[in-house]
């Protein structure tokens, strides 16, 4: 794991979060499963 893969990760985290306290939208559901698939590509969670 490198360094900028841990910043990726920790970028995605905030986001995911940041989005999960909006109101559920297509727009949203969209980002937030491509941050999780990302976050999986990554080896986290």
């Amino acid at each position: 794991m490198t360094a900028g893969q841990v910043l990726e990760y920790g970028a995605l985290v905030s986001r995911r979060d940041e989005l999960r306290q909006l109101q559920e939208n297509e727009e949203v559901t969209a980002e937030l499963n491509l941050i999780e698939e990302r976050i999986k590509e990554l080896g986290f969670e």
